[in-house]
């Protein structure tokens, strides 16, 4: 749905937290994290937040810093909802690409990635990505640039740039980190 849709749903059904959480998905992806905070502040004071609103407010605190609290999101996801593979894939991420060496862990995203890539059946790219970067973090940079240019092949053009900017990083035998953001951030990955 546009944001004008939901926009006019919450007009019509106040109360309804998931739309708010619909609407911060959209605010997110339009690189307005200032509108989804408010969003998702919004959908919890209704209730406690739906599927969508988790993931986003996953990925808005890992954008952020806050690891800790993002993994204890993205965990949730991975009991049994619908988000459960991109769960997963976050989880891997976080372990892998955080900015505070203790929240890093290549073993952990290691396992997370493999889980998350073999439930999509190593056919998206997304998933593909964090499993390069988890061998890059554990010093296999053959495998990272495999990964890699798997997930390339199978990116969308939006992510085709960040993607092969992170594969330059594996040739180079250096792996990837994220670089926190504050509050109102201009893009989330």
């Amino acid at each position: 749905m546009a944001i004008a849709d939901l926009t006019e749903a919450i007009r019509l059904e106040p109360k309804r937290g998931d739309f708010h959480s619909w609407r911060a998905a959209s605010y997110l992806e339009a690189a307005r994290v200032d509108l989804a905070i408010a969003d998702l502040e919004a959908a919890e004071r209704l209730g406690p937040l739906d599927v969508q609103g988790t993931y986003v407010k996953g990925k808005i605190l890992e954008s952020q810093g806050d690891y800790r609290q993002a993994i204890e999101l993205y965990r949730r996801l991975t009991q049994g909802s619908p988000l459960a593979v991109p769960g997963l894939a976050r989880l891997a991420r976080v372990y892998v690409t955080a900015a505070d060496d203790a929240i890093r862990d290549g073993k952990k995203a290691l396992e997370y990635a493999e889980e998350a890539c073999a439930a999509v059946q190593y056919r998206e790219a997304k998933p593909l990505s964090y499993l390069a970067a988890a061998h890059a973090e554990l010093g296999d940079f053959d495998k990272a640039v495999e990964s890699q240019t798997k997930a390339i092949a199978l990116a969308t053009d939006d992510d085709r740039k960040d993607l092969t900017e992170q594969l330059e990083l594996y040739k180079a035998r250096k792996p990837y980190r994220q670089t926190p953001t504050p509050r109102v951030a201009a893009k989330v990955q």
